[in-house]
């Protein structure tokens, strides 16, 4: 604009020299608006231009960023790992669950006593076909999420939609020697002792169909998958799935309700966990599955093996607030980002959909709260 000026009043100066000094002035005023808005034209298109070649870059170096998070945010937790010294608190209990009566609703406690089967009582009882005493399971029986679970110092109590009574349950086993059957579990067979005929009326009420409950008999001897034993412990579990805790954290599950948007406000219970951490402090912190890369860790200064990632089946999928399926998520979803492909190489050759770790504590007597601190001693590569 100044060199426009300029240019004019040169211009000026030589019609005047020249006998111009009639020029009607207006016209120059025309003249310089013009010159103004051809350089502001031009200036603002080498702006703009600039711009998008600035953004483009932008967005073309973000991209392998983006990428690496779609694949589980898998080397972000490695990496990020290597870096957390052994006596570094990475993590602090959130929350403490125990499952008395394997698949009915959990109950949130702030601390608990464990032995070599894990958390106090957690799937000491378990559900059984009358006939060929299978077990049953939510899978089969959604309804089984509103069997409210309650635990006294004397009796564990169970509370159900449209039962007219609470079913008591004694946690002192009777005098005399209980009636053992063999119960399957897993195509695995095992003796249990039956918890007697009014347990089994209840839930065959409630169920629709005929059942017994059966509860751990006192030598039982159950332990984990031959694959998984850790050299010189108990190794020993109930009459859950496979393992005495299931461990996982809340910035998994923040992970997966991000990605999984056709299900809001997906809840930790569906994936019945017995110890929920806060992945809150050191560089690990808020880092989804970064679990997944623990091998060995200590709560409260009690160490826990993390032998083998929890493959998840169609009870995720369960609306733990109604009993009912709720459709294919966040299971569907999950197949996108929760395969082997985003655990470490030791678990590479497991198939499944994987959320929250099994676990194996090494000793047989112990405690655990919530707001414990949470250490790792070693890790997976």
């Amino acid at each position: 604009c100044c060199c426009c000026c300029c240019c004019c009043a040169s211009l000026r100066e030589r019609m005047e020299g020249e006998g111009g000094g009639g020029v009607d002035w207006r016209v120059w005023g025309v003249v310089v608006v013009v010159l103004i808005g051809v350089v502001t034209w031009w200036f603002s298109k080498a702006t703009t231009t600039t711009t998008k070649k600035q953004q483009q870059k932008k967005k073309t170096s973000s991209a392998p960023q983006q990428k690496q998070q779609e694949k589980g945010d898998r080397h972000n937790a490695a990496g990020t790992a290597k870096a957390v010294g052994k006596d570094v608190v990475v993590a602090t209990v959130k929350q403490l669950f125990v499952y008395p009566i394997k698949s009915c609703k959990g109950i949130p406690v702030d601390s608990s006593d464990f032995d070599r089967f894990g958390f106090t009582y957690d799937r000491n009882w378990m559900l059984v076909r009358d006939q060929n005493y299978k077990f049953i399971s939510m899978r089969e029986y959604p309804k089984l999420a509103l069997a409210v679970q309650r635990l006294t110092s004397t009796h564990l109590e169970v509370s159900a939609p449209d039962m007219d009574a609470n079913l008591k349950i004694s946690l002192e086993r009777e005098k005399g020697p209980a009636r053992i059957i063999e119960v399957e579990l897993w195509k695995n067979k095992y003796p249990a002792a039956d918890a007697g005929d009014e347990a089994a009326k209840w839930f065959s009420d409630y169920l629709e169909r005929p059942c017994r409950l059966v509860r751990l008999p006192e030598n039982h001897q159950r332990t984990v998958e031959e694959k998984y034993l850790v050299e010189g412990l108990d190794n020993k579990t109930s009459f859950a799935d496979g393992y005495a805790f299931l461990l996982a954290s809340t910035s998994s599950l923040d992970e997966v309700q991000r990605r999984v948007t056709a299900v809001s406000n997906i809840q930790m219970n569906r994936f019945r966990p017995n110890i929920v951490v806060d992945l809150n402090a050191g560089p690990e912190a808020h880092t989804p599955f970064a679990e997944d890369f623990w091998k060995v860790i200590t709560i409260n200064k009690q160490n826990f093996h993390l032998v083998k990632p929890c493959s998840r089946c169609k009870m995720t999928t369960i609306d733990m607030e109604i009993g009912k399926y709720g459709g294919a998520e966040p299971l569907s979803k999950m197949q996108e980002f929760r395969t082997s492909e985003a655990l470490p190489e030791q678990h590479k050759e497991v198939d499944g959909v994987f959320f929250g770790q099994n676990c194996v504590q090494e000793a047989t007597h112990g405690h655990v709260a919530v707001g414990d601190p949470v250490c790792v001693l070693s890790r997976h590569n």
